[in-house]
């Protein structure tokens, strides 16, 4: 569809629910390309549904129609948005529909087909206010990855303990062209860092739980000498 600002990254990001992109995804993508006009169920909901090309994507592009167009209380608006999300309480649900339909603005067939459409929409309608916080976030990490990559990837490591996640960040370590080095005894610490000395580098966790604790914070590889064969390693182990 094209990003060209922040408000496109959240209706993107509403887009991706179930069912959100088969049906009113692509009356947004068109239109946002020009390749068809905009269209808008009547005039008077024209601002609220502008960001959106006349789709009716966020719940709270809903609940603004029905207090514009109905004079319904905001309370009564979050009731009609929970409503029919939920689809619960139908007497309750007919109350909230005789009263949108009978307005003072649209005609009444207007509104019976707007309001078909709002349940069509609910089906896949999704909170803005959600759809802007899971976007800047996803910005922001975008951009750390982006400009960090190794920094990125390495804080991902770091802070996992699944396998199976911790496979999918290698691969995509090595995806970016970040080398990974194996295990080695003699450098590796005991969690997953970062090699200052080779650019590109992350070294994997070696003798994790394994390495006698000491009283005093120190790097391991400082207190014993360098391994370079079995027999080192158990005279380290005879001097500890």
């Amino acid at each position: 569809m094209g990003i060209s600002n922040f408000s496109d990254l959240a209706v993107s990001n509403a887009l991706v629910r179930p069912g959100a992109l088969l049906s009113q995804g692509q009356k947004y993508i068109e239109c946002k390309k020009g390749l068809e006009k905009a269209k808008y169920p009547h005039p008077s909901v024209e601002d609220i549904l502008s960001e959106t090309y006349g789709a009716v994507i966020f719940q709270e592009q809903l609940m603004q129609m029905a207090v514009s167009i109905s004079g319904f209380t905001w309370a009564e608006a979050d009731k009609l948005r929970e409503i029919i999300g939920k689809k619960r309480d139908a007497a309750e649900f007919g109350q909230y529909r005789d009263k949108f339909i009978n307005n003072a603005i649209i005609s009444k067939q207007a509104a019976e087909k707007m309001w078909s459409e709002f349940e069509l929409a609910a089906l896949y309608m999704f909170n803005k206010s959600h759809a802007v916080a899971y976007s800047m976030l996803s910005y922001q990490t975008m951009w750390l990855k982006v400009h960090y990559p190794i920094e990125f990837i390495w804080s991902l490591l770091y802070n996992e303990d699944a396998q199976d996640r911790i496979t999918a960040y290698l691969m995509e370590a090595n995806r970016l062209g970040i080398k990974i080095n194996s295990p080695d005894v003699n450098l590796s610490n005991e969690s997953f860092s970062i090699d200052d000395d080779v650019e590109k580098e992350i070294l994997k966790a070696v003798i994790k739980k394994k390495v006698p604790p000491l009283k005093v914070k120190q790097d391991f590889t400082k207190v014993y000498k360098k391994f370079t064969n079995l027999k080192d390693q158990y005279e380290n182990r005879r001097t500890s």
